[in-house]
């Protein structure tokens, strides 16, 4: 681990040196989203989108029997999607009158690069391996093999030429699922790193309120002003953060439900077939490993934003609460106890973490052994 995190601020330090503004390096990863979600024709990132153009009804036509991608399609070209990314657009643009405060939002912006050039090579691979695979028993076991073992009515798959119309509907299958759940990924990454980065900043607040409430008597005057100063943007950042997760939990809500829901059925009914097949059927393997990568995705992130809130609470503690006046006491105490109820992701049902994952797989577990006990 240490060895990645030197890694990583060796990056970071490059980026930073390389781009002038934290807002352009992150503009920057925004711009690469955007590229991958042209492909379906969802870049709710740019400002004149519209859901009328032939790439995103073509995906809606083609994935319309698949509640989870519909779901998915519908989220992430949500006009509330354009309005967070404005917000976290704004928070770039403001002064740098903090060093800490640039070094943070140069932070955020270089993991929602690092989360670009990190997620689209694994998603990229597991496509390529779909069609490689099913390619390789064609041509060793002398067999047609299609990567999904579907094929279309009409086109006789045991020739070449239905073989190869076949496997080129199942190509551009894979190629768009791929970019989609990338670029879907992607962006709730982005959302997510900005909702920790938004609490670092708060963090960096209350070190520097902590500061101004040790100041020296002679400076007494001027402490006082910059103390309520801090303070009062401390509160507004956290009421700012509260609306932004109140926006995404209330756009993702009923879509976390219905994508669990569908991702557990299809691994489970993967797993089934893989345990009950004869054969080895290596797409079912591949299918199931990103069922999981796109359960985990939310859960990790949803953990580590629980995180980051524990260590804001811990920095509302630490703070000096005796040195500070009586109002800003009672502030700080308000925030603190908006900070001990935050507004988390879910289902409707449950918080999106690491621990409702373990109960998810629970679930897969015992529907698993159910299905092949009917059996």
């Amino acid at each position: 681990m240490e060895f990645l995190r030197r890694r990583f601020l060796c990056w970071r330090n490059g980026l930073e040196s390389e781009f002038s503004s934290a807002k352009k390096l992150f503009e920057k990863a925004c711009h690469s989203v955007t590229q991958y979600f042209w492909v379906c024709g969802c870049e709710r990132f740019e400002p004149n989108f519209t859901r009328w153009n032939v790439r995103f009804v073509f995906l809606m036509v083609n994935i319309c029997v698949f509640m989870a991608g519909f779901v998915k399609a519908y989220m992430y070209s949500h006009d509330t999607i354009y309005e967070l990314l404005q917000y976290n657009l704004k928070r770039f643009e403001k002064s740098k009158r903090m060093p800490e405060i640039h070094h943070s939002l140069i932070d955020t912006a270089s993991l929602c690069t690092a989360s670009v050039k990190l997620i689209g090579p694994c998603y990229a691979s597991m496509g390529a391996l779909t069609i490689l695979i099913s390619i390789v028993i064609s041509l060793y076991y002398g067999r047609f093999e299609l990567p999904f073992g579907f094929y279309l009515p009409g086109l006789d798959r045991a020739t070449w030429i239905g073989y190869l119309l076949n496997l080129a509907f199942h190509i551009l299958q894979v190629f768009e699922a791929v970019t989609g759940l990338l670029a879907a990924d992607m962006c709730f990454f982005n959302l997510m790193i900005n909702a920790i980065g938004q609490l670092d900043v708060m963090i960096i607040y209350l070190k520097k309120l902590g500061v101004a409430a040790n100041a020296d008597k002679y400076e007494e005057t001027l402490a006082e002003t910059k103390l309520n100063e801090l303070l009062s943007e401390l509160i507004e950042n956290h009421c700012e953060h509260r609306k932004y997760l109140t926006k995404m939990e209330s756009l993702m809500k009923a879509g976390f439900f219905i994508n669990n829901g569908c991702l557990i059925a299809e691994t489970v009914t993967s797993l089934f077939v893989i345990l009950t097949s004869d054969e080895i059927w290596i797409p079912g393997i591949l299918i199931a490993v990103a069922c999981t990568f796109q359960l985990i995705i939310p859960c990790f992130m949803g953990s580590l934003l629980s995180i980051k809130n524990d260590e804001l609470i811990r920095e509302i503690y630490n703070t000096p609460w005796n040195e500070l006046p009586i109002p800003a006491q009672k502030a700080l105490g308000m925030l603190l106890q908006f900070a001990q109820n935050p507004v988390t992701l879910s289902d409707g049902f449950a918080p999106i973490d690491l621990d409702s994952f373990l109960e998810i797989y629970k679930k897969i577990y015992s529907y698993l052994a159910m299905i092949q006990n009917i059996n």
